[in-house]
């Protein structure tokens, strides 16, 4: 397993984004200057990010999952990327 912390402080010379690529997709995390992050889920869907080709395989987003107080629910969306903005208290 690899783990990745990012603490949100400066002075540790994080990076302000760390990314995870997997066959099909990627997983990336951003901190934003208000020191919130989005945590973005994107698919390869063979378009170009920035002029670059993508060097993975084609995916495609099956189901998206989340949980609630009154269980679990998926929604089934034709995207190929979401994003998620957190914060702290």
């Amino acid at each position: 397993m690899k783990k990745i912390i990012m603490t949100g402080k400066k002075e540790n010379m994080e990076k302000a984004e760390s990314i995870i690529e997997f066959p099909g997709g990627s997983l990336s995390v951003c901190r934003t200057s208000a020191n919130e992050y989005w945590a973005h889920i994107e698919v390869n869907d063979n378009q170009k990010t920035e002029d670059i080709a993508r060097e993975s395989m084609i995916g495609k987003i099956l189901k998206i999952r989340f949980d609630t107080e009154k269980g679990t629910e998926t929604l089934d969306l034709k995207t190929n990327h979401f994003a998620v903005l957190i914060g702290t208290e």
